[in-house]
């Protein structure tokens, strides 16, 4: 061996951009089908009421020790958690709570009202277009940084 490590070859530049790469691909297609299952077997049960503007979904609102809440996370491909962490205090807390959502025990805060992102891959565009950005950006750094080495190593070879 030539004084250098033999892992040194496989710990390069490239190899660091595609190790981020892969783990914000993994990140942003992944972890919301995963939350669903966390959420599934440990987050808390708890009747909500779902509000429409225009026939469409706005928030949901729900009951949790002893304080009204309000989110507006309807799965987790929904990335911006701040409308869920804005507690909110309910004015009609004698609304008819028909439907189920779920809620953090340990940030009850933090609430979403379907578990349907392992199906509703339709939901997913903004992160499939990101993943897609993530793997051009990482095969451009890759390949300046390949040319970068090989003009260096043709520029070492030439020096007398």
């Amino acid at each position: 061996m030539n004084g250098k490590h033999p892992l040194k070859r496989f710990l390069t530049f490239s190899s660091a951009i595609w190790l981020l790469a892969v783990c914000a691909v993994f990140y942003l297609i992944a972890v919301p089908p995963l939350q669903d299952a966390w959420a599934h077997f440990f987050w808390k049960r708890v009747p909500c009421k779902v509000t429409l503007k225009d026939g469409k979904f706005t928030k949901f609102l729900y009951n949790y020790d002893g304080r009204s809440r309000n989110s507006a996370r309807e799965d987790f491909w929904v990335r911006n958690r701040a409308a869920s962490w804005s507690a909110a205090n309910i004015s009609d807390t004698s609304a008819n709570f028909d439907q189920i959502c779920y809620v953090s025990p340990s940030n009850p805060n933090s609430a979403v009202l379907n578990l349907t992102a392992h199906k509703r891959w339709d939901r997913a565009v903004n992160s499939l277009f990101l993943s897609g950005f993530v793997i051009c950006v990482a095969t451009a750094l890759a390949v300046v940084s390949r040319i970068r080495r090989k003009k260096a190593a043709n520029a070492a070879v030439q020096t007398p």
